[in-house]
């Protein structure tokens, strides 16, 4: 019995450490990654750029000095590749880049991340603090493995319901705050907040009626008013941050400006 429950411990804190690092991430992807490394990580090939920016040598051959000290593409794309694996928790200087050519995708559940990270770091601290051989309750067990397991079905539902289900390309298009040169225009603040609402209501009953199915085959100790409160939270959070703007503010102001600027294709 003491295997079973050891291999049962095991495979929970492996489901929630997954996760946490999954959401972990995401964070490190869209917001502690600055511009320039987003923009050059994929460079590659023969052709010689400039260590300091990582601008093409033919575009501008007279630099001087230690602005003339160059590379080639692939070394340099290597070198932004190497800052941005390792620029988790590490203060960043912006430096000026090409925007690169992409569409801006919806903000992820960074307000479900936080707290499911902050709920599940206890458990977690408490497990690396057990030593000579301790097992942890069973309790810890089903707490870890709950947690494992909502944020596998809420990760796919998001997918699920932003891209297939849950999100029509009038509500994509239109769900955003119109921008301050927009509004100067003669556009009203509150223009888009109705294909917005509708998109985050058809996206949470996407998300509940998979976690009533999934409830179905694997019936895990959930609280109604837990998912009650949780639900209420993540509709409120994903209907301000798709609105845009707070996620272009955060992006201008933890180094990305550049990365805020892009829009849909």
């Amino acid at each position: 019995m003491t295997d079973r429950l050891r291999a049962i411990e095991g495979l929970a804190l492996v489901a929630a450490l997954t996760d946490v690092f999954d959401g972990v991430h995401a964070l490190g992807d869209q917001f502690v990654q600055n511009s320039h490394d987003a923009t050059t990580k994929a460079m590659h090939g023969s052709q010689l750029a400039y260590k300091n920016d990582g601008s093409p040598v033919e575009e501008n051959p007279w630099r001087h000095g230690k602005e003339d000290r160059t590379c080639t593409a692939s070394a340099y794309g290597r070198r932004s590749v190497s800052r941005h694996v390792v620029s988790l928790g590490v203060p960043r200087v912006e430096r000026p880049g090409k925007v690169m050519t992409a569409q801006l995708s919806d903000a992820p559940h960074w307000g479900a991340c936080a707290r499911q990270v902050l709920r599940t770091v206890p458990a977690v601290a408490r497990v690396a603090q057990m030593g000579g051989g301790s097992m942890m309750s069973i309790d810890q067990a089903t707490t870890l493995a709950r947690f494992g397991a909502v944020w596998g079905v809420l990760a796919v539902g998001h997918n699920l319901a932003d891209h297939v289900f849950g999100q029509s390309d009038y509500q994509a298009a239109n769900k955003g705050a119109p921008t301050a040169e927009e509004v100067s225009a003669g556009a009203s603040a509150q223009c888009g907040w109705a294909a917005c609402l509708a998109h985050v209501t058809q996206h949470h009953l996407a998300l509940a009626t998979l976690i009533a199915l999934v409830w179905l085959f694997i019936p895990l100790p959930l609280s109604v008013t837990g998912l009650f409160a949780g639900f209420a939270w993540s509709a409120g959070r994903h209907a301000v941050l798709d609105r845009r703007w707070p996620v272009r503010w955060l992006l201008r102001h933890t180094g990305s400006p550049n990365f805020a600027e892009l829009r849909s294709a």
